[in-house]
């Protein structure tokens, strides 16, 4: 919880260290910069549970004095929940000559396990990586390196002291640790768009127990050295988004979704119920595929396959069928395959899992792999995991049995706000570009893509599930610039999570959210010509291109809270537009054809080019 700023400070107000400039909020200070561009995106304190969950502090006693050239920062901040009591004291301190400490004095006013209590500091990985990096070890010894260009399975830095390293035309940041040791992670596993050095270091021993009264000391000191380049000054120019910019080389990913238990599921009970007014609006989508999880060891999976007739051959819809087997892989994989061929399902594609560990085995992977390849000659076979691309980069699945790779994807592993989830929307393409080195010529599946982790009921107690803001233009925003990304890296198959229901990212009942919208619009152009759109900032505004025949789709969304001008350019003749915003989607949301109902506005004068406000979060429609 944040407590009220300073009346002297404004909301997103810079605070000064000499040459940085940084913005403070809720106990953290992120967007660390000079002039020349960003230096640190992001520095916290994190206190995670067992189970890694992120626990919130409650921010009290703040109090912020500052002037043009510095600032000092003092506050605390209490972290509760069940046995976790954790209360630290934070110092933060920008001196006019271009140092800024931030240091914590922390004791745990309980016993308690945890896996994390420490500083983090976040590094941009567009800005950062395959650039050099001098680190000085906690022994004295320095070495020479560089940020990892692919994702690194593990830390490619540890036992550090100092680190130093470049970022924007030619600045160096350099970082000094104190009060433990630290190490870099590449956070890019979890399709974060960054690299983290953290305290302490995770050195695999296991449980972690923080004794009642056990102090927690930590600082660091960020500085740059003399920028190379002239202060830039920033003037409020429209943003630029050029459809003509180059040619569209890439292909729309087949898109599917999650059908979750039957008894919640809108698309099952639609087979057995007459028509209802949220049937009707799923069904006026058009989808590549649906996901059914079986886990054929279970005594209870032939109803997961009946979900999977119901939707194959009632709804005629492919299915993405994920099979979680145990080590007797080759007699389940010849149940599942007697079984779905007696039912003539249509199958798209398996995805193989090992329900035992975080990626197939190699042993039972080509013996699997063959019996479904056999009965299902033209079901596409991807091995991978049901969990982050981190358990794919680390044990290697054996690709030569099958046709591709499958790992889910979530923006909100490690942070949560809004600026953060859009933040790491890039880290869904780093993950797609290693995939590719480390499988060429295979198709790359992610199944499936949700706001937030998946609930897993093996763990009750780790956090997961729907996400607050799914019935909001922020998760709108968030998905058009994830299938933007996914365009970029040429994925062959994407899948959403859950469409209805208490877990549904379109609809809930008979209340659809703005993703309705974006699907309605993005239905007719599956598999079709297509690319992504970066526009002359892209952490701000992101769109995609769309052809199908003789017809045009544009798509983009403002990817912050605040109200940003855009540059349209290169839009056809007699070009339309449709601005989707909060008001615009109230008036249509009850509609019979909601995305029929947002108003569209003819271009004037057959221009190729107009400039437009887009309002927070909002996407905007162009077609001709």
């Amino acid at each position: 919880m944040c407590a009220p700023l300073s009346s002297s400070l404004q909301e997103n107000e810079p605070l000064q260290a000499g040459v940085l400039s940084f913005i403070f909020e809720c106990g953290r200070i992120r967007s660390i910069a000079t002039g020349c561009g960003e230096v640190v995106r992001r520095v916290y304190l994190a206190v995670r549970d067992e189970y890694w969950n992120t626990i919130p502090g409650q921010i009290s006693n703040l109090r912020i004095e500052k002037t043009s050239s510095s600032c000092f920062i003092t506050f605390d901040s209490r972290h509760q929940k069940r046995e976790i009591d954790f209360l630290w004291h934070g110092k933060i301190t920008g001196s006019p000559d271009g140092e800024l400490t931030f240091s914590i004095e922390g004791k745990a006013l309980s016993s308690f396990k945890y896996k994390r209590i420490g500083l983090c500091v976040l590094h941009a990985a567009a800005l950062c990586k395959g650039k050099p990096c001098s680190v000085e070890r906690t022994d004295g010894s320095v070495d020479q390196s560089a940020f990892p260009l692919l994702i690194a399975p593990w830390q490619p830095f540890t036992n550090i002291r100092s680190m130093t390293y470049e970022t924007t035309n030619g600045q160096k940041a350099i970082i000094h640790f104190e009060g433990d040791v630290f190490e870099t992670e590449d956070q890019r596993n979890w399709t974060d768009a960054t690299y983290k050095t953290y305290a302490p270091p995770i050195d695999g021993a296991g449980e972690k127990i923080i004794e009642k009264n056990t102090p927690v000391e930590q600082m660091l000191t960020i500085s740059v050295l003399k920028p190379s380049c002239r202060p830039t000054v920033r003037r409020a120019l429209p943003l630029r988004l050029d459809f003509r910019a180059s040619p569209l080389s890439g292909r729309f990913p087949e898109l599917g979704f999650t059908v979750g238990p039957c008894r919640r599921d809108l698309l099952i009970e639609s087979a057995h119920l007459p028509d209802s007014h949220a049937v009707r609006l799923l069904r006026s989508l058009s989808f590549s595929h649906a996901r059914i999880d079986i886990r054929p060891f279970e005594n209870g999976f032939q109803e997961a396959a009946e979900h999977a007739v119901t939707i194959g051959r009632k709804q005629v819809i492919p299915i993405e069928c994920a099979l979680h087997f145990s080590d007797d892989a080759d007699s389940q994989a010849r149940v599942i395959a007697e079984v779905f061929k007696t039912q003539k399902i249509p199958i798209l594609r398996f995805l193989i899992y090992h329900a035992g560990g975080p990626s197939f085995l190699e042993s039972i992977l080509p013996s699997c792999a063959k019996i479904l390849h056999t009965t299902f000659p033209h079901a596409i076979l991807c091995a991978g995991t049901n969990g982050y691309f981190v358990e794919i980069n680390r044990s290697l699945p054996p690709f030569d049995p099958v046709d591709g790779l499958c790992y889910c994807a979530t923006p909100q592993v490690h942070t949560f706000d809004n600026i953060a989830v859009m933040e790491n929307l890039p880290g869904l393409l780093e993950t797609l570009t290693t995939a590719h080195v480390i499988a060429p010529h295979k198709n790359i599946i992610v199944s499936p893509l949700t706001l937030r982790p998946r609930k897993n009921p093996l763990l009750p107690l780790k956090d997961g599930g729907s996400d607050e803001r799914r019935d909001t233009l922020f998760a709108a925003a968030w998905l058009l610039g994830s299938i933007a990304y996914c365009i970029e890296g040429e994925l062959n198959g994407l899948t959403l999570g859950e469409l209805s229901g208490s877990d549904g990212i379109l609809l809930n009942g008979d209340t659809i959210f703005p993703c309705f919208i974006l699907a309605s619009w993005l239905s007719p152009f599956l598999g079709h010509a297509a690319k992504c759109l970066f526009s002359t900032d892209s952490s701000r505004v992101i769109g995609i291109e769309l052809r199908a025949s003789d017809s045009f789709l544009g798509i983009a969304a403002n990817c912050t809270g605040e109200t940003i001008a855009v540059d349209f350019r290169g839009l056809p003749a007699e070009c339309r537009y449709s601005i989707l915003d909060d008001k615009a989607f109230m008036n249509v949301r009850k509609m019979d054809d909601p995305a029929a109902g947002v108003p569209e506005i003819l271009i004037p004068d057959k221009k190729n080019s107009i400039t437009l406000d887009l309002p927070p979060y909002s996407l905007i429609r162009l077609s001709g």
